[in-house]
């Protein structure tokens, strides 16, 4: 089984008291396709941020090819 490229487990992002997303995991390996299905206000953009690096979760970890991006194992 392909290494994951993209890793999440368990990413919460909160503003103030309000939890956008919570609980969030997943795994993306080469070669794979996924997509981001809700509706406005979902909190698809902030996960997307979030992994990018432009927010860092209140919770959780993320990393792009078994490297920290942020979250709770990143530098």
């Amino acid at each position: 089984m392909p290494v994951p490229l993209v890793e999440a487990t368990g990413l919460e992002v909160r503003f103030g008291h309000r939890a956008v997303i919570a609980g969030v995991s997943l795994c993306v390996r080469a070669g794979e396709v996924h997509g981001l299905l809700g509706p406005h206000g979902a909190g698809k953009s902030v996960l997307l941020r979030t992994l990018a690096g432009e927010l860092t979760p209140s919770r959780g970890t993320a990393r792009a090819d078994r490297a920290a991006l942020v979250g709770d194992a990143a530098p």
